[in-house]
């Protein structure tokens, strides 16, 4: 849940009513565009941030992966979450350009944030084709990255770290170490856990979008 989040986080939160009323007007938006529609289709899961300035995107998102091992620990009491780059993502990871996420970013910076995750939009999509397959989106399409993808985590270990079947998520729209690897998290039956990878397509993987309120 949001609160839950806000807790993990040790942040203050919008309400739920705040949050519920911008997450519904932007389903409506993304039906109502013959361009977005296609999307209401799949998975869409709601999920906010509350304001923040990123200084460094690595140091971030460990305080989020650490909120999520709480997270998941709390859901699936017997599974372990390993995070297989700590201490390696500070000043390591980076935003990507082209992916549009920088955008996701600027805006979190001025106020909260209350965005769609589609985790499975480009599927099959090998990392470096979905980055591509961005340019022929629209506008408001963003490349999911870390941030948003960790904090949908937070909220829905239950659906996007369920078990083995559960797709692999790529965080795309960022870059680890080099621009050769990305970062990425897999769960599995007894275990989750988050690491990097090289861009090629794989079977379970996944890029995913964002669009925002």
């Amino acid at each position: 849940s949001a609160s839950a989040l806000a807790l993990m986080l040790n942040c203050a939160f919008i309400s739920v009513a705040d949050f519920h009323g911008r997450a519904l007007d932007l389903c409506k938006r993304i039906v109502a565009n013959p361009q977005l529609a296609n999307l209401a289709k799949g998975v869409g899961l709601p999920f906010c941030l509350e304001q923040m300035e990123v200084k460094d995107y690595g140091e971030t998102l460990e305080k989020f992966l650490n909120a999520f091992g709480q997270a998941y620990s709390t859901e699936f009491p017997r599974r372990s979450f390993i995070n297989y780059r700590q201490g390696n993502l500070k000043k390591q990871a980076k935003v990507v350009k082209g992916a549009r996420h920088e955008e996701f970013l600027a805006k979190l910076s001025r106020g909260s944030v209350v965005g769609l995750y589609f985790p499975t939009a480009l599927q099959g999509y090998s990392i470096s084709a979905a980055r591509e397959q961005l340019a022929t989106l629209p506008k408001e399409v963003l490349l999911a990255g870390g941030l948003d993808i960790v904090a949908s985590l937070i909220m829905y270990p239950d659906v996007l770290a369920r078990d083995y079947q559960t797709p692999c998520l790529d965080c795309a729209a960022l870059s680890w170490c080099s621009a050769e690897y990305s970062l990425d998290f897999k769960a599995h039956d007894a275990r989750a856990h988050f690491g990097h990878r090289n861009l090629l397509a794989g079977d379970r993987y996944s890029a995913g979008v964002v669009l925002l309120g």
